[in-house]
């Protein structure tokens, strides 16, 4: 199942047995070479997974990012300094961050 979500800052996401809760979007100055307009944002993301505590985490993201949450890709899509949008989709797309969570 292919699916886009728009999670506000301060909310979470439910899909199948993973919730991801947004937070803490900000510019990431450091990776700026001095010019903070030009700093791209990221944010925080609180990934559970159901009857799994062991797999749960915290991690900061930033729009291009591909998480491998057990059987589930996704996407970060985009931050806005609002919200984050994620895409979840089947996993035939290779993942920059592996959390190695199996559902």
């Amino acid at each position: 199942m292919n699916a886009d979500y728009r999670v506000p800052a301060g909310t979470q996401l439910t899909h199948a047995d993973i919730r991801i809760g947004v937070g803490n979007i900000w510019r990431e100055l450091a990776l700026a070479d001095g010019d903070a307009g030009r700093a791209p944002l990221g944010a925080g993301l609180w990934i559970f997974v159901r009857d799994h505590p062991e797999h749960d985490r915290r991690l900061r993201v930033r729009a291009g990012d591909l998480l491998q949450i057990g059987d589930h890709v996704v996407t970060v899509l985009g931050i806005d300094g609002e919200s984050v949008t994620l895409a979840f989709a089947s996993p035939s797309l290779e993942p920059t961050i592996r959390l190695g969570v199996t559902a």
